[in-house]
């Protein structure tokens, strides 16, 4: 459950936080630029981003939210739902990992990914509290 129950406070504002990111979702899908990324995957890269970076506090949080943003104005969901999987299997031992490592379009996805990831990253950095 990523933790969120045993953060005392950050349950309710993650909520309301949560609450107001599907709301603009759904009221931003006519925009110029349509949201492509399904609000559970967002929501989802977000929590995961946030404990990778600290944990679950307002910076993380801020930062997580600005990179799924980035993220999703920068690549097509469905590309990154393929360079996701050619990156996760790539790493299974043996043939069957054999056939995603050696794959010519399985490593273009892939650096791909690395990319616009390393440049979300850039994008929006860690900002800390002092």
């Amino acid at each position: 459950m990523h933790g969120i129950l045993r953060t005392p406070g950050l349950a309710p504002a993650l909520f309301i936080v949560f609450s107001g990111w599907v709301s603009l979702c759904w009221s931003t899908a006519a925009s110029a630029h349509e949201q492509n990324f399904p609000v559970i995957e967002q929501i989802s890269f977000a929590l995961d981003c946030m404990e990778k970076n600290g944990g679950q506090n307002i910076e993380t949080l801020y930062t997580c939210s600005c990179r799924i943003e980035s993220l999703n104005q920068s690549m097509d969901f469905g590309d990154y739902e393929e360079a996701k999987i050619y990156k996760r299997f790539a790493q299974m031992p043996g043939e069957r990992g054999g056939l995603f490592r050696e794959s010519k379009g399985g490593d273009v996805k892939r650096k791909a990914l690395d990319e616009v990831l390393a440049n979300v990253e850039r994008a929006c950095p860690l900002v800390k509290r002092r």
